[in-house]
């Protein structure tokens, strides 16, 4: 499963990121979640797939997310994906203890490799 908003939280304010157009549609991918049992098929990438062409259909320009520095499986799954890293900072998470965090994005306006 996968939640998506145009919410990006305040921590974002202070990346770098490729899409900067204030007419620019950004997605933020708050969350997503793959049973253990299927870890390692493909149901990431296939969600984040079904995102990036859902998204470049209704108009928007990047998706973007972020992670826990420490979280090499999803890393390398999102750069597999074309997500690209535009920063790293502290993120607090609510009602959690702060943590680094990598922030990704997504440029679905350059971006071919991932198209069906």
């Amino acid at each position: 499963s996968m939640i998506l908003t145009e919410m990006q939280p305040k921590e974002y304010d202070n990346i770098s990121w490729s899409t900067t157009s204030s007419d620019q549609k950004i997605l933020v991918l708050q969350v997503l979640c793959v049973r253990p049992q299927f870890s390692g098929q493909g149901c990431g990438k296939s969600l984040l797939r079904y995102a990036g062409e859902m998204a470049r259909e209704m108009g928007y320009s990047a998706i973007r997310c972020n992670m826990w520095e420490g979280n090499d499986p999803a890393i390398h799954v999102f750069r597999q994906m074309n997500f690209t890293v535009a920063g790293s900072g502290p993120f607090r998470p609510e009602g959690l203890p702060e943590e680094q965090d990598l922030f990704l994005e997504w440029d679905l306006t350059e971006d071919t490799r991932n198209r069906y």
